[in-house]
């Protein structure tokens, strides 16, 4: 079986969510149990990365509003909309089906706005 291409929309959604594959992990770690209250040191010992690294990943979900951080400090699972909680769901189920995609598609740079780029600094230098 070959590792297919995934959906635009959900490469819309890594692109605007996720910037690291331990992120992709945080996420996944407390989407797949939204019930459950977690602490910084819970989360890292599940994901297996630095502390820091952890807890910086964790906020930048609550800035996202993918999660919400209680009043004791831990986390929660809870995307203020349906359109974020539905999106999270499908992007859990491709990474279990198709790891590579998704990771692929986490470091894969867009071209446009690099070839953008690219074109300003050459008109620069005509001037």
């Amino acid at each position: 079986m070959t590792d297919q291409p995934i959906s635009t929309g959900l490469r819309q959604f890594i692109a605007g969510y996720i910037q690291t594959v331990e992120h992709l992990e945080i996420l996944c770690l407390l989407a797949e149990d939204p019930a459950r209250d977690w602490s910084v040191l819970d989360a890292h010992r599940s994901i297996q990365s630095t502390e820091k690294s952890v807890h910086e990943g964790l906020l930048h979900f609550v800035g996202c509003k993918l999660l919400a951080r209680n009043k004791d400090g831990t986390f929660r699972f809870a995307p203020v909309s349906a359109d974020l909680n539905s999106a999270t769901i499908e992007l859990i189920k491709t990474y279990r089906q198709r790891r590579v995609s998704v990771i692929e598609a986490i470091y894969q740079k867009p071209k446009e706005p690099l070839q953008r780029l690219a074109h300003a600094f050459r008109s620069q230098l005509k001037k």
